[in-house]
């Protein structure tokens, strides 16, 4: 019998020590970001860790308890990362460090970039409540928003509509490498593409944030270099 503590367990690729439910969570998010939640099956989280599906139900009760701890996980990761917002200068700058710290977490974690942009989507996975594990990383976002408008810094607009510009267009970098043809395939561990992805990404912020008297200039887009 499998223990929730430490434990050797036997995957495809062999014998290895971990932690039962933490090797469950890891292969959840690999069967959530290719199948989503409807199309995520326990049997294939049981078989990638090399137990059987009644084990995988001594650690989740459910397939929405698994989900959960799966998408819990990613948000608590993302946030624990955060780089010191406060320290920076100005709000475009704490808004280019919170931009960037999303672009790499998401770069070294493609799965998790699937699973968040699934969710935006897939009305099933987080009926109730979209924001329940996301709250506190959307919160960081629109508060710098909030406050730079506030400040006369960034001109009057909707936070939620940056987010969307801005914030989808990183899980869209992450998660469509392979989807526009053979020709047009990328890399996304690219560091060229990746610097490149960067600079547009904050040229945008700045564009779409900057009072109009102040766009003239390309001071703001050197905000974090």
């Amino acid at each position: 019998m499998e223990s929730s503590s430490r434990s050797q367990v036997v995957t495809r690729g062999g014998v290895r020590s971990g932690s039962t439910r933490e090797d469950l969570l890891e292969a959840a998010e690999r069967v959530f970001a290719r199948h989503g939640f409807a199309g995520g099956s326990l049997d294939e989280v049981a078989e990638q860790v090399g137990i059987r599906r009644p084990s995988l139900l001594h650690h989740f009760r459910s397939k929405r308890e698994l989900y959960d701890a799966v998408e819990q996980r990613i948000f608590e990761a993302l946030n624990e990362g955060l780089p010191e917002l406060e320290a920076a200068d100005s709000y475009a700058e704490r808004l280019i460090r919170l931009l960037r710290h999303w672009l790499t977490f998401m770069i070294n974690r493609p799965t998790a970039a699937r699973i968040v942009l699934r969710n935006s989507s897939d009305l099933i996975s987080r009926a109730d409540n979209p924001v329940e594990f996301s709250g506190r990383t959307v919160e960081s976002f629109t508060t710098i928003i909030d406050e730079g408008v506030k400040s006369g810094e960034f001109r009057p607009i909707e936070p939620i509509m940056v987010l969307n510009i801005l914030g989808f267009s990183i899980l869209s970098f992450v998660c469509n490498a392979d989807q526009f043809g053979t020709k047009r395939k990328y890399d996304i561990l690219d560091n060229r593409l990746q610097a490149e992805f960067e600079d547009n990404l904050r040229r945008a912020a700045m564009a779409i944030l900057m009072p109009k008297h102040d766009q003239g200039h390309l001071s703001p887009l050197q905000v974090g270099r």
